[in-house]
C-alpha cells in the first residue's frame, strides 16, 4: 500500500468511529429522553392518584358531617332556620 492508501484508510477509519460514536451517543440521548418522558407520565399518573383519594376522603368527611347534621336537627329547629336570606343590593 502506498502512503496515500494509507492516509485514506485511516481517513475513513477515523471517520467510521466517528459516525458510531455519533450513532451512540445519539441513541442515548433519545433513550434518556424516553425516560424523561416516561417518569414525567407515572408523576402526572401518582397526581392524579392523590387527588382523587383527597377527593374521596373529602367526600366520607361531608357525609359524615352531613349524617351528625341530621342526628342533631329536629322537624321543629328547621323551622327557625328557615330564615329568608338577603341578597346583596336589596335593602
Amino acid at each position: 500500500m502506498t502512503t496515500s492508501g494509507h492516509t485514506e484508510a485511516r481517513a475513513i477509519g477515523v471517520s467510521l468511529t466517528c459516525r458510531l460514536a455519533m450513532l451512540i451517543v445519539g441513541l442515548g440521548v433519545i433513550a434518556l429522553s424516553l425516560l424523561s418522558y416516561r417518569q414525567l407520565r407515572l408523576q402526572a399518573f401518582h397526581e392524579q392518584s392523590a387527588a382523587r383519594l383527597r377527593q374521596t376522603q373529602h367526600d366520607k368527611e361531608l357525609w359524615r358531617l352531613r349524617s351528625e347534621i341530621s342526628m342533631r336537627i329536629t322537624p321543629e329547629q328547621i323551622g327557625v332556620i328557615d330564615v329568608p336570606m338577603e341578597t346583596p343590593g336589596d335593602e
